[in-house]
């Protein structure tokens, strides 16, 4: 964006400097045409003068940009700066028409041939500079919004207009032009009157070409507009469709296209609204849950804030070789909660039993993976489309147990045929469990946990993940002692 935003700037400044040097070709022609006075003038004293007045021109207009593109409201800027536009050019050109007057006796009708004519060759260039800083300020302000309430001109108006001042120039211009020539014509003698004739023809062929030319700028400069419109809309309304809610379409048309451009920005902005209630409603759904099975479970809340900062360490380290992006790294750092909440269906005798599980006891503690992964379809059935953040809930439920080399539990899986999801919560889950003390055993060191899950590494865990907390060992530590469990004293 920031390529285009001067990509613009230049091109819009460029057009100003190549509209002067053509004014100065263009009006040097069109005064000899029109005013007795420059016509007796040498080609380079008014030339000269042609010269002297547009780069004082210029210099008025580059100040008055500055003034209203700092002290004028964004939706008036354009049209303001078209206004003083016009004024200078009729300024310019009365002005060196009262000029001739004074000190070369010209007569009023030349004055006004002449500076009709700078006013419309002004009324082209102002309305090509103004489409074109359109332009800028649509890339200059992103998909910041202009209020457009209602269009000031719509898109039928502009063209209207456009065309009926093109016109209208067209017969004011030729009707000066054809009138001095007429008077010309009654001083030629019979043997001049062909050389005349192509002279006049000349002039009005030359007349008609560079109105013409002025026109059919204005109509592709406005296209190019409407071209970016189009293009801008469309790349907008595919970032939604592709689930970016933070793009807007450029703002700065103040016509049916500007409002349109508004309805489509308020329309994402109210996307995003609904898609973060979305997001609070899942996560409200999330920790409800997740408080349901510390209700029952013998671990603590700080055991669940552990291990979810653990799986989304994990996750960081593996992101680019196994593709995860952001939103999925969210989505295992908000759902890996829920890894135990089929522990509510255990029955408490065995799920707060102080000391080890018998054989029997631990086949119906096994069970808990499967209790989990039943509740969570049924939510999700129940929510439908909106609950496909449970789809990753309910591979953790279920094989959070399972073992690289498939000697786990609920269904023997090995190898990657174990969601991604749930390898990382396996790792996650026994280091917090050895690091934990609890009625039957000690809490280990990290150094030991660690020589744990190295052993452990190629049959209980991925390679991969063991090697991912490897890199990150110190994140964990430091998680471990940020979330102690209450009295429990630091961790080493």
């Amino acid at each position: 964006m920031r390529y285009r935003v001067v990509s613009e700037e230049l091109e819009h400044d460029g057009r100003a400097s190549i509209h002067f040097a053509l004014l100065v070709c263009v009006m040097g022609v069109y005064g000899g045409q029109v005013c007795p006075v420059v016509e007796s003038f040498p080609l380079w004293l008014w030339g000269l003068h042609l010269v002297v007045l547009l780069l004082v021109c210029r210099g008025l207009r580059m100040a008055s940009s500055r003034w209203v593109f700092t002290r004028v409201g964004l939706q008036r800027q354009v049209g303001v700066q078209l206004v003083v536009d016009l004024c200078l050019f009729a300024l310019a050109g009365y002005g060196i028409g009262v000029h001739n007057m004074v000190r070369y006796g010209a007569d009023m009708e030349s004055t006004l041939r002449l500076g009709t004519g700078f006013l419309i060759m002004g009324f082209f260039i102002g309305a090509d500079l103004a489409l074109t800083q359109d332009r800028l300020l649509a890339l200059r302000r992103g998909g910041n919004p202009l209020a457009v309430a209602v269009p000031l001109l719509t898109v039928p108006q502009k063209f209207t207009l456009v065309t009926v001042i093109s016109l209208f120039s067209v017969m004011v211009i030729l009707y000066f032009v054809i009138s001095f020539d007429l008077n010309w014509l009654m001083t030629v003698g019979i043997d001049n009157l062909a050389m005349a004739r192509r002279a006049v023809l000349v002039e009005i062929g030359f007349i008609i070409l560079i109105l013409a030319a002025y026109t059919a700028n204005l109509i592709v400069t406005y296209a190019k507009n409407l071209r970016l419109f189009v293009s801008e809309e469309t790349r907008t309304l595919t970032d939604v469709a592709q689930g970016n809610l933070d793009t807007r379409v450029p703002v700065a048309f103040n016509d049916e296209f500007g409002i349109i451009a508004g309805y489509t920005n308020r329309m994402i902005e109210g996307l995003k609204e609904q898609n973060a209630a979305m997001e609070l409603l899942r996560d409200v759904i999330i920790n409800s849950m997740a408080t349901l099975a510390e209700t029952r479970d013998n671990e603590t809340g700080a055991h669940l804030r552990r291990t979810q900062h653990y799986v989304r360490l994990l996750a960081e380290e593996l992101a680019e070789p196994h593709g995860l992006d952001g939103p999925l790294i969210d989505l295992f750092y908000k759902t890996a909660p829920l890894h135990d909440i089929g522990k509510v269906g255990v029955p408490d005798a065995i799920l707060l039993k102080p000391g080890p599980l018998t054989e029997a006891e631990f086949e119906i503690m096994k069970k808990h993976t499967t209790y989990g992964e039943e509740a969570i379809a049924r939510a999700a059935e129940q929510m439908g489309e909106d609950a496909a953040f449970l789809i990753h809930a309910g591979e953790i439920a279920s094989a959070h147990h399972e073992k690289w080399d498939g000697s786990g539990y609920p269904r023997g899986l090995a190898g990657t045929a174990i969601p991604l999801s749930a390898r990382l919560m396996a790792l996650a889950d026994v280091y917090d469990a050895l690091r934990s003390e609890r009625v039957y055993k000690k809490a280990f060191s990290h150094e030991e946990a660690k020589m744990f899950l190295l052993d452990q590494g190629g049959s209980h865990f991925d390679p991969d993940v063991v090697a991912a907390f490897l890199r990150c060992e110190a994140a964990f530590i430091r998680v471990a002692e940020r979330f102690r469990d209450e009295g429990e004293e630091a961790l080493s």
